[in-house]
């Protein structure tokens, strides 16, 4: 392996979401360990992503891919949640509930960029904590949001989900489901997030990511 000197490294700031895959690109290159360029990948395109979990049976909903400005080509269902193919902090993320909401979406393309329609879900919505050990994954936190109402989905609160009998089935339906997912995506080291909904008896994740929770969340919960 070749040294690499001082005066040839660099420090490449990039701003999260869609660039987690310049941190995979370098740990595939100088084979460090953490997340892989393929799995930042999945995890930072949400069509593709639905694509891996659909076809494991793990994201059983309907999810259409808009191709920048070309929404004569859905049929859309509704209720349905439209949001930007690439991005985060739930940017743009919106509720359509009937072919007046779609048609004023419509109106307003073509934006410079792809978005995904997909079902709307039901049930409460949690964000996971969780790290991968050498593709095993290990549980840190669950905290239930807080959600705006409708049209537009925005988180303004957490609360802690307490580990104890009477959360016990709902964190171990979460870790399994997360368990599932980390191998579907190919996660072996490293720290992730995801948000995910559950009501009680089935288990739905809207996205993963291979990095930390956002709004600096760690530092409030799991310093």
């Amino acid at each position: 392996r070749k040294r690499i000197h001082p005066e040839e490294m660099v420090v490449l700031p990039v701003p999260i979401g869609r660039y987690l895959i310049s941190a995979g690109s370098l740990n595939d290159h100088y084979n460090l360990i953490g997340v892989r360029k393929e799995t930042a990948d999945i995890c930072t395109d949400k069509w593709l992503f639905h694509q891996n979990l659909h076809h494991a049976g793990l994201r059983d909903i309907n999810c259409n891919l808009i191709t920048a400005g070309k929404t004569e080509k859905i049929n859309p269902q509704f209720p349905g949640i439209i949001k930007p193919r690439y991005g985060a902090g739930s940017r743009s993320v919106q509720m359509l509930s009937n072919a007046g909401e779609w048609k004023e979406f419509a109106d307003m393309m073509p934006f410079e960029e792809d978005f995904v329609m997909e079902d709307l879900v039901s049930g409460t919505e949690y964000g996971i904590d969780g790290m991968v050990l050498n593709g095993k994954f290990m549980f840190i936190l669950a905290r239930k949001k807080i959600i705006t109402p409708p049209p537009y989905r925005q988180c303004v609160g957490y609360l802690s989900v307490n580990v104890n009998d009477e959360n016990s089935l709902l964190l171990s339906r979460l870790s399994g489901f997360m368990c599932k997912l980390v191998k579907t995506i190919k996660m072996n080291n490293g720290i992730l997030h995801a948000d995910i909904i559950d009501d009680g008896e089935k288990t739905f994740v809207i996205e993963m990511s291979a990095r930390p929770s956002g709004h600096r969340l760690h530092d409030e919960f799991t310093p």
